[in-house]
């Protein structure tokens, strides 16, 4: 994606993606934690999201899609049990109706919010409905702050019926049910799916911001303060805690890096 009007934010890439992580579990078949625009999208960006395939910079790339990422690997769609959407914007759960019969794991909040009739402002155009038209099986968390907290962030728990490795991490703000997913590494690390708690590394370690990056989060977050905390938090990840690899949805370099 190639967003229009970014090159005038030094924080942020001017070319950016959205990335799906797909983990293969022994008991509980492929997980994804977020699936995209949806294929769709990408094999005609124009009739499929209209004006925001402009605003975006959508690509008309196929193959780049979560499913056909996922055949590519040798595994059959089906294979795909369960999705942690990190939020429901339509850049990170436009694949849902790809997945028809997978469980997805979302706050009550969070869909409350993206299913609310009465959307106003950004939300009207964050969430599409027909993302989950098809009727998906949710499984959705509460808002209980009594469970464990980790790294400074309350909230923290695992999932219904995944593996005791992956854990949900609360980081509203952005939207006010995003979460992060924290995921244990076999050498010993732990990786943190951060979704859009910042769009671009050098974003969260510039320092001082400029008054436009402030500006554009203004508009796209439903709580700053919140988000403001919560890309705090990762800043201090990724700066005092190597053995958390933090990534984030859209930083097209994070990715790389972390894997060489």
């Amino acid at each position: 994606m190639c967003p229009r009007g970014t090159w005038l934010i030094p924080e942020f890439e001017p070319t950016n993606v959205s990335h799906c992580l797909l983990i293969e579990t022994p008991s509980s078949g492929l997980i994804l934690v977020d699936t995209g625009l949806g294929d769709a999208a990408l094999r005609n960006p124009l009739r499929t999201l209209g004006s925001r395939a402009v605003s975006v910079g959508v690509q008309r790339d196929p193959a780049a899609s979560a499913l056909e990422q996922v055949r590519a690997r040798g595994f059959d769609p089906a294979d795909v049990q369960h999705i942690i959407p990190t939020h429901l914007d339509y850049d990170h759960a436009g694949g849902l109706v790809d997945f028809p019969d997978a469980v997805v794991h979302v706050t009550e909040v969070e869909l409350a919010a993206a299913q609310d009739r009465n959307r106003r402002g950004f939300a009207q155009v964050r969430y599409d409905d027909r993302a989950w038209a098809h009727g998906p099986n949710w499984q959705t968390y509460d808002d209980d702050r009594g469970t464990g907290g980790w790294m400074g962030i309350d909230g923290v728990r695992p999932f219904e019926g995944l593996p005791p490795e992956f854990l949900l991490v609360p980081l509203a703000g952005h939207t006010l049910g995003q979460i992060g997913v924290a995921v244990d590494l076999p050498d010993g690390r732990r990786l943190l799916h951060a979704g859009d708690s910042y769009y671009a590394r050098r974003e969260v370690l510039a320092g001082r911001r400029s008054i436009r990056q402030r500006l554009f989060h203004h508009l796209t977050d439903a709580d700053y303060l919140a988000r403001k905390n919560v890309a705090w938090r990762c800043e201090e990840m990724i700066r005092f805690h190597p053995e958390i690899a933090v990534i984030s949805s859209h930083d097209p370099y994070e990715w790389a890096a972390w894997r060489a």
